[in-house]
């Protein structure tokens, strides 16, 4: 959802092997000097996510806050590519064994982005 020329908002979620991860991820697009390229628009990302995760032996649940940086490429006008990496800070706690995992991991993702507008 686009709040203005140089911010956007978007809520994201994935499942995958009994693990969901949900959240919310702020963009801002800087204006970078002799950057025109209407194509490749860099960014730079805050996001925030909850965990769960339910395994045969463990079972809980937690957050991660990251910040990333990036590249969106429009490949047409409603359908473009991305990238982006950045440090994230993990928080997970098991319930069966209130174990707890805490650490600052590095994340690359890519994304294929549809547009409908």
């Amino acid at each position: 959802m686009s709040l203005s020329d140089k911010f956007a908002a978007e809520i994201r979620g994935q499942f995958v092997d009994k693990i969901f991860t949900g959240g919310t991820r702020l963009y801002y697009y800087p204006s970078i000097m002799g950057f025109n390229n209407a194509s490749l628009r860099p960014f730079i990302a805050l996001d925030g996510d909850y965990i769960s995760f339910k395994g045969d032996i463990s079972k809980g649940n937690g957050g991660a806050l990251g910040g990333v940086g990036g590249v969106e490429y429009f490949l047409s006008r409603r359908l473009s590519v991305q990238t982006d990496i950045g440090p994230y800070c993990i928080m997970l706690k098991d319930s069966k064994s209130s174990l707890e995992q805490n650490g600052l991991e590095f994340v690359l993702n890519f994304g294929v982005n549809y547009y409908f507008k």
